[in-house]
Parts: C-alpha cells; sequence; structure tokens
C-alpha cells in the first residue's frame, strides 16, 4: 500500500508581498531538498527574466505569469521543456503560498452570505462557491447581484485567479445561481441573464418532425434491433448502442436539410431524406459548419444511409450514387490513422518523469484528499474519482464498462483467507467488439476498492443498488458526469484534464516504455481484437522506446568500457613502476 503524505507548510512570518517574500517561504517548507531547490530556483529564473534581479517584484501570480507568457523559450534562453517546467514550479510556489498571499487570502462567508449558502443544496454550494466569496469580499448584497456583477466576477477569473476555463466557469456560475433563485422563494434575489451558446445549435427536437417520420424512423430502429430469425448474417441484431448511433445519424441528416432550408412537414417518410441528392446537399452543409473539414461523423452518417436506403426500398441507381459520394467522401477525408495530436501531445508529456510519477500516484492522492476533507460528501466524491481513475490505470477499460460496474454481477470478490480476491468481468454482449474480458485487481487495486465500499459508496448513496457508482437515488451514474469529474480532478492535480479514454491511451503507454517489443501483451490486455488496431495506435512508441533502451544500453557499455580501460592503464602504469624500481 502506497503511503501519500502531504506536504506541510510553514506559516511564515508575515504576509507574502514579494517574490524575495516568497522566495523565503518555500525555503522554509516541508519539501524535499530538490525540489525546494527546483522552486526557489524557478522564482530567481522568473525574477531575472521579467524583473530587477532583486526579488522585489510583487508576488502577484496573474501579473507575474502573463508577463513570462510574453517569452518564448528561445527568448528565455531555454529549452521547450525547461521553459514548461519553469511556469509549473512558479505556479507550484504560489500554490503552496496561497493562503498567506495578501490578494488571495482565504474568505469565509459572513451575514447574509452565509444564511443564504447554508439554504443550498449541496451541488449549488460547489458551484456557487467561488462566487459567493468574491461577492462577499467585495461588500456586494445578495439582493443587488445583477449581470454586471457578474462581468466584473468573469474579469477576476481571466485576469487574476488565471482560470483557464474562466468562460465555462462563468457559464455555470450562471446557471448555478439561476437554479438558486428558482429554488429560493426570496424575492430579493434576481434570475441572470445566460451567456450566448457558443455556437448556434442546429440540432431539431425529433419529437416536431411529422408523425409519418417519427412512425418511419421508429420503424426502422426495430428493424435493426429486432431481426427475424431467418435474417441473413449481414441482418443480425444490432446492439442498443449502435442503434442509437443510427437515430443520431437520421437526426443530424434531417437537422442539416432543415438549416439548409428544406422544410421539415416536408419530410413525411425517410426514403425523401436519404436519396443522394439530399445526402450530398447535408453534406456540404456539415463541411461548411465544422470549419471544412470531414469528421468520422459526417462519413458514418453517409455510410449509413445506404441501410437506410435498402429498408426504405430505393432504386438501384440511387445505391450507385450513394457509393459514389461515400467514396469521394473517404478520399477527401484526411487519411491518418492513430492518435489524435491532441493525444500524442499528452503521451509526450509522459517523458517528464515528475508528470508520470504524478499519474502513477493519482488515485492514491485523491484518496488521501478525500479522508482529509471536512465535507462527507466531497470526500465522496473524491474517493469515487480514486477508484475510478485507479480501475481506468490496472484494467484500461473503456469508459461504457467503467459506469457499468454493477457488485456480483461482473465486479466480485471470489475466494476466501489469503486466497481472496476481486476480480471484474464482462461478457462479449457488454463489450464493444465483443471480447469478453476478465480482470483480477492486485492488492492496492482491492484495498482502494474496499475502503470506497465500505467508507465513500454509502455517503454517495443510502439507498439499496449494485451499482459502482451510484447517484443518490440508487440509479446508475451518467457517462458524461464520471467523465467530467475525473476530468476536473485530474487537471487539478496534473495540470491537464483526463479524460476516461486517455487513461485507456497512458496505460499502454506506460507499459510500451518499458516493454517496446510487447505490443502483443497490450493488445491483449486492451481486448483488441484485431492487434493491428495496438498496432495503429500505439507502434509509433515502440521505435522510440526501443530507441531509448538501445541508448541507455549503449551509454552503459561505454561507461563500463571506460572503467575497463582505466584499470588496464592503471595495471600498466602500477607494471612499470615495478619494473623501473627493479632496474633501480
Amino acid at each position: 500500500m502506497i503511503t501519500i503524505v502531504r506536504n506541510k507548510r510553514l506559516k511564515p512570518t508575515k504576509e507574502i508581498s514579494t517574490l524575495g517574500d516568497l522566495h523565503a517561504f518555500i525555503g522554509n517548507c516541508e519539501l524535499p531538498n530538490t525540489r525546494r531547490a527546483e522552486i526557489r530556483s524557478a522564482i530567481k529564473r522568473a525574477d531575472d527574466l521579467v524583473g530587477h534581479g532583486a526579488l522585489d517584484l510583487a508576488a502577484n501570480p496573474a501579473k507575474l505569469l502573463t508577463a513570462l507568457e510574453r517569452y518564448s523559450p528561445a527568448m528565455a534562453g531555454m529549452s521547450v521543456g525547461g521553459f514548461a517546467n519553469l511556469k509549473s514550479r512558479l505556479r507550484a510556489a504560489f500554490k503552496l503560498a496561497s493562503p498567506h498571499l495578501i490578494s488571495t487570502r482565504t474568505v469565509r462567508l459572513k451575514g447574509e452570505w452565509l444564511k443564504l449558502n447554508e439554504q443550498l443544496a449541496e451541488r449549488e454550494q460547489r458551484d456557487l462557491s467561488r462566487f459567493l466569496r468574491f461577492a462577499f469580499a467585495a461588500g456586494w448584497k445578495p439582493g443587488e447581484i445583477g449581470d454586471d456583477h457578474v462581468e466584473r466576477f468573469a474579469v477576476h477569473l481571466r485576469d487574476e485567479a488565471m482560470i483557464v476555463a474562466c468562460d465555462e466557469v462563468v457559464r455555470e456560475t450562471i446557471r448555478a445561481w439561476n437554479r438558486m433563485v428558482s429554488q429560493i422563494p426570496q424575492t430579493s434575489l434576481q434570475s441572470l441573464t445566460p451567456r450566448a451558446p457558443k455556437r448556434t445549435s442546429y440540432w431539431i427536437d425529433p419529437a416536431t418532425l411529422p408523425e409519418s417520420m417519427q412512425a418511419d424512423i421508429k420503424a426502422f430502429l426495430a428493424y435493426l434491433s429486432e431481426p427475424s430469425i431467418f435474417a441473413s448474417r449481414s441482418r443480425q441484431r444490432l446492439k442498443p448502442a449502435t442503434v442509437a448511433q443510427y437515430r443520431h445519424g437520421i437526426v443530424m441528416l434531417i437537422s442539416s436539410l432543415v438549416e439548409t432550408g428544406e422544410d421539415v412537414a416536408s419530410m413525411t417518410s425517410l426514403r425523401e431524406v436519404v436519396t443522394a441528392e439530399k445526402v450530398e446537399k447535408a453534406l456540404f452543409y456539415l463541411h461548411k459548419r465544422f470549419n471544412q473539414r470531414i469528421t468520422t461523423g459526417m462519413i458514418l452518417m453517409a455510410a449509413r444511409v445506404r441501410k437506410i436506403a435498402a429498408w426504405a426500398d430505393l432504386p438501384e441507381a440511387e445505391f450507385a450514387e450513394l457509393d459514389k459520394l461515400v467514396e469521394l467522401l473517404e478520399e477527401a477525408a484526411p487519411r491518418e490513422k492513430g492518435l489524435t495530436a491532441k493525444n500524442k501531445a499528452l503521451l509526450d508529456r509522459l517523458d517528464d518523469s515528475r508528470f508520470r510519477d504524478l499519474v502513477y500516484l493519482l488515485p492514491h492522492t485523491l484518496m488521501v484528499k478525500a479522508r482529509k476533507h471536512r465535507h462527507p460528501g466531497w470526500g465522496a466524491c473524491f474517493a469515487r474519482a480514486a477508484l475510478a481513475i485507479e480501475l481506468l490505470l490496472t484494467c484500461s477499460m473503456r469508459r461504457a464498462n467503467l459506469i457499468s460496474l454493477e457488485l456480483e454481477r461482473n465486479i466480485r470478490k471470489i475466494g476466501s483467507g489469503r486466497d481472496a480476491h476481486w476480480i471484474i468481468e464482462f461478457e462479449k454482449d457488454d463489450v464493444k467488439n465483443e471480447e469478453p474480458l476478465r480482470y483480477s485487481l492486485p492488492p492496492e487495486t482491492a484495498e482502494l476498492l474496499e475502503e470506497y465500499l465500505q467508507h465513500w459508496r454509502p455517503v454517495l448513496c443510502s439507498e439499496a443498488t449494485s451499482w459502482l457508482f451510484p447517484l443518490p437515488d440508487g440509479s446508475r451514474m451518467g457517462e458524461r458526469s464520471l467523465s467530467e469529474d475525473i476530468k476536473r480532478k485530474s487537471e487539478k492535480e496534473l495540470g491537464e484534464p483526463v479524460t476516461p479514454h486517455q487513461f485507456r491511451h497512458i496505460s499502454a503507454e506506460l507499459y510500451l516504455r518499458e516493454h517496446p517489443d510487447k505490443l502483443s501483451v497490450i493488445s491483449s490486455h486492451l481486448g483488441h481484437r484485431d492487434p493491428n488496431t495496438t498496432r495503429t495506435y500505439y507502434a509509433r512508441k515502440k521505435q522510440r522506446e526501443a530507441s531509448r533502451l538501445y541508448q541507455e544500453r549503449l551509454g552503459l557499455d561505454r561507461s563500463r568500457a571506460a572503467e575497463r580501460v582505466g584499470q588496464r592503464s592503471r595495471r600498466k602504469t602500477g607494471a612499470h613502476r615495478l619494473r623501473k624500481g627493479d632496474m633501480l
């Protein structure tokens, strides 16, 4: 069992107002010597770049980091990685000193704001926490809060708090405030104006379609999910998720046609919207909407239209036109397969040993936070994320399988005494590629699981339920909700939001770093039916890691060669001196 000990901070004798104060504060922190030296060196280097070298700049994280953004690594005389580490260590310094910085001292609610906060549900307390404290510190009253106050809050998030996703924080704050106004019978509170959406939605509500079209869609989806027992192999029953994707494609097609000027009232059957002419019209709209890009969704929609056309009994000439359209679309689409640029960049960060260590220890770090949190509900949320990430790292399962875990159904304890251990297994019908999966949990993962089941899951849900990740009413937590929670908590600890599927990539990369020749092992672990899938996504690292291991071996051989040469030289010198002594 790995135990994470949180770094303790020594209370300084005075408030931190300059970089000199910050430098002295870090010198008194209970950190490993190397870490302390790295952070203090980063403070001095930053002061050399944007200050006067006297550590007399104000300890204002927003201004200092903004000033550093004007420098490129070359301008700073540093490598790309070294410059990134400089900013990372500077942020770590401000994070350690945050309770003592003059501009970021913790604010405790009082008076009207405290009473208001106590009336809120747990969700609104969490979503409004930052805004309520900002408003209280600014001297505002709850009844006077309006849109102009939110704008000032947005400026604070962007310029002072350095929140990267400040727009999304403001949007969520407005939504939470308006929910509060509707729930609390207090007439003095005003609703806030929601922010304009980032992009106007083109999606139409299927319930607004003509009844004949709705019936057609329902009949086609039933055809996919409930084939006749005499159906051919190509007509095997599709999984619910695949059927839902067909429904999504149909709505995408119709919504795109409506945006091009087609009258929704005239769309009375699927036969009328799956012609090559209509599909091409919809694709032109989507291509323009997605900034002249051909997306995977567009290709899938066009390919699946053919099956709809067959069900609707379109003429053979239409099939030839549809096939030609799909062929042209695939030719124009980017041909590169494998990881996206975003995922490649994330895996490249694993070259940094510090980031790699943080990833390895992330589940235990979150569990320690859960144990120390004063609020049981929030502590349980940390414990849930800790267990979810631990399972993602050790089992590398897909998000859909993670969220569908049920006690006794696919996660259970078998054996007794010393032979007892936990297993997770999925039948082929529960897996995306119909490959059955079975995992035996290592002792550390099992301890984390048992702690979660005993102490934290009852806090999340008091109802009788078999779901491993339940909601308070006993139902299953949504995939998106769990994903967003994992992303937020990983970003807080790693400085990088990591999705559940990206943890699957990370687990493969961590293994292949040390075993670049064992691609077949990670392929079996990930449950890939075709080894070429693994090769497409992860073989890029095989050459890099093999080269790294070769170079390490070369360096070791050189070192040994130097030692042998040195030993021969010393023996030769010693023999020469001995012969010279004999002559005398």
